[in-house]
């Protein structure tokens, strides 16, 4: 068998590789040259401490001019009324009669709101008053003269000007149910609530009247009889409070934020089972929870923006008024879990302009502004 010289084994090794060179480039004629991969960096990316939040590094965090932060602290915080929430309950555990608002009234001091079943109440007075008026006339059988007949004089007045004032309660009760009912005006109301601020003067005058009789030295004292009357009063002083308890009132001028009393369920004397839930929208304010990092940061007068996310891109400005005494556990719940709950916090309120729209209860975002570079006017 013949052999190959080497010479002509290479020459031919040669030739079948330009041959497999020329059939590759045919192949691939006509395509587009591909373009040369660059191979990126991935981005460093710097674990943040638990605490970090985005309004922490608006905040805390300097840019590269190494300017001072806008805003020289950030917090959560939480919407309320001006005067807080009042969670008005029941004194006395009775049948609910009446509800006489509905959420969102606007209401003034003193407006009857919720009214509870009274008429086991009712026939007691009848009695005390019975009572009163024998006790009475059994002291008018023994005449008295002198300091003994002054203190006699100041106790009738100002027992007289009580019962003129429960009346004039009882006068408003009436003609503010009818004005509920479509029955009855405006004008009968304010003529009810006149006489009822009437009434409440005179039984301060009267009572600082018997106040100045009764503490001088050398009064005598009280008769059997002066003694059995005073008991009689007393008893029906009781009898009509409670009636009054019986009333759940506006404690001031403002708005009914949640109506929870329900005709013929019984009211539950209890701050757990509250009626009504009231404030005063006209003016709002902000409680928010600042960290512990932050308190040098933060003082009253200090101007806030806060700002919603029901209100993207708006701003509401306002000025800090009081600043807690001590640190305490977070009330109000963090958004996701940027923020830890297990960090210290002061309260700080900030009262805001009139009648922002912001309604009570609502979460937000507060920022406290940096005298040198914040521009909150």
């Amino acid at each position: 068998m013949a052999k190959l010289d080497s010479t002509q084994a290479m020459f031919a090794i040669s030739g079948g590789i330009t041959l497999a060179i020329i059939a590759l480039v045919n192949l691939t004629a006509g395509k587009p040259t591909p373009a040369p991969v660059t191979h990126k960096l991935a981005p460093v990316v710097v674990a943040k401490a638990p605490s970090t939040t985005m309004l922490d590094i608006s905040a805390h965090a300097k840019d590269d001019s190494g300017q001072p932060p806008v805003w020289a602290a950030s917090a959560t915080g939480r919407i309320e009324t001006r005067t807080g929430e009042h969670r008005l309950s029941a004194l006395q555990p009775r049948y609910i009669e009446e509800v006489l608002v509905k959420t969102h009234d606007h209401v003034k001091a003193g407006d009857l709101l919720v009214r509870l079943d009274d008429q086991d109440l009712k026939a007691k007075r009848v009695s005390a008053l019975a009572e009163v008026q024998v006790r009475l006339r059994e002291r008018e059988e023994e005449k008295v003269t002198g300091l003994a007949l002054d203190r006699q004089n100041a106790e009738d007045r100002l027992a007289d000007a009580e019962r003129a004032l429960f009346a004039a309660r009882l006068a408003f009760d009436r003609a503010f149910v009818k004005r509920h009912a479509g029955s009855g005006s405006d004008d009968a109301v304010k003529t009810a609530r006149e006489a009822i601020d009437a009434a409440e003067k005179k039984v301060k005058t009267e009572r600082a009247a018997y106040d100045v009789v009764a503490a001088k030295e050398d009064i005598p004292y009280p008769t059997r009889l002066d003694t059995g009357l005073t008991q009689a009063r007393a008893d029906l002083s009781l009898i009509e409070t409670a009636i009054e308890q019986t009333r759940l009132r506006a404690p001031f001028e403002g708005n009914v934020l949640n109506v929870w009393a329900k005709v013929g369920e019984v009211a539950t004397p209890s701050a757990n089972a509250p009626l009504i839930l009231f404030g005063d929208k006209s003016k709002m304010r902000v409680r928010a929870e600042l960290e512990e990092r932050d308190l040098v940061k933060v003082r009253v007068g200090q101007k806030v923006i806060v700002r919603s996310d029901a209100h993207p891109g708006k701003d509401f400005v306002g000025k800090v008024t009081s600043l807690g005494g001590a640190l305490g556990a977070r009330n109000i719940a963090s958004r996701g879990p940027r923020r830890p709950s297990d960090i210290d916090v002061l309260e700080v309120v900030a009262n805001l302009g009139a009648r922002p729209q912001l309604l009570p209860g609502m979460r937000v975002d507060v920022f406290f502004a940096n005298d040198e570079t914040a521009n909150v006017d």
